[in-house]
């Protein structure tokens, strides 16, 4: 049995957890997912590999203390049995007798048969000076993930994303960054040759089958921002004021103990109440250092 095999059939066993499922997606380790006692679990695991005893020890330990002392083997129950070939085909033999009375015609069963037409999801796509790039809805994603991607140009505002046709191929993908699925095929250029540079805007994302679906509102297209990489980056909200030197104060060095305390304590109650800050600045001259506040200028 492999590391993940053995770290399932301790959950099943021991805990009588029996839909823990290991999943891929984010980070590099593979992940352990499951519900027990009402409450949903999740643990790191590491990557799949042979018989390894060591590697299995210290993830049975870490379960059990994340999942506390193991009830009996009498309060375990065992798995769900797995029905037979046989058994669905009854199943389904039983459900279509109701049906089979009503004898459809052909034209009626395959608008039964049809799937519902689904909803357009709402993503973004952009248009940058040397690519262009589709910000692809979670659920449209999860069609377009595991190879490389053919995109093809419908009409002057729309896309069409699917797996590409070779296995092997494996650019354009679709990947997860800064919080959102993105695809940025550079090439080829005719794929946003006469379009106009743009941020990123409002697309409407519409699955069909195992494609997907692209069409750009150009009514709505964004600015471009100025910052780095071409995205759109906020203005300052209020700049910040010049600053401007105040009246000197007292020198610290010097003065007695108590006074010295009692000057600290006042520097930081007028910090604390005010944009004062107090700094040490050179002279220009040869009088040395001096202690002196600044605060912004008030018009």
């Amino acid at each position: 049995m492999t590391y993940h095999s053995q770290v399932l059939d301790y959950l099943s066993t021991t805990y009588g957890i029996h839909d823990a499922s290991i999943t891929h997606r984010g980070g590099s380790h593979p992940k352990l997912v499951f519900t027990y006692a009402d409450k949903r679990f999740s643990a790191t695991l590491q990557r799949d590999c042979p018989d390894n005893l060591n590697l299995v020890h210290m993830k049975q330990q870490d379960l059990r203390r994340l999942l506390g002392t193991p009830p009996d083997r009498a309060e375990i129950s065992p798995p769900a049995q797995k029905r037979s070939l046989e058994q669905m085909t009854a199943d389904l033999s039983q459900a279509a007798a109701p049906l089979q009375a009503l004898n459809p015609s052909p034209a009626d069963t395959a608008t039964l048969m049809a799937k519902p037409p689904s909803k357009p999801l709402m993503g973004k796509m952009a248009r940058y000076k040397d690519r262009v790039k589709f910000v692809v809805p979670l659920k449209a994603a999860t069609a377009l993930k595991g190879r490389g991607l053919l995109v093809e140009r419908l009409s002057p505002d729309s896309w069409k994303l699917c797996l590409h046709p070779n296995l092997a191929r494996k650019e354009p993908m679709i990947h997860w960054y800064k919080n959102q699925w993105q695809v940025e095929p550079s090439r080829p250029l005719a794929l946003y040759e006469d379009l106009p540079v743009f941020g990123p805007s409002p697309a409407e994302y519409l699955i069909v089958d195992d494609e997907v679906m692209v069409r750009l509102l150009t009514d709505q297209l964004q600015p471009l921002g100025t910052g780095r990489g071409g995205h759109c980056r906020p203005a300052p909200s209020t700049p910040k004021p010049p600053m401007v030197q105040s009246a000197p104060v007292d020198e610290l060095v010097g003065l007695p103990l108590d006074a010295m305390h009692k000057c600290l304590v006042e520097i930081r109650r007028i910090e604390q109440l005010s944009l004062y800050r107090l700094v040490k600045l050179a002279s220009k001259d040869d009088s040395g250092e001096r202690w002196v506040f600044r605060a912004p200028l008030i018009e």
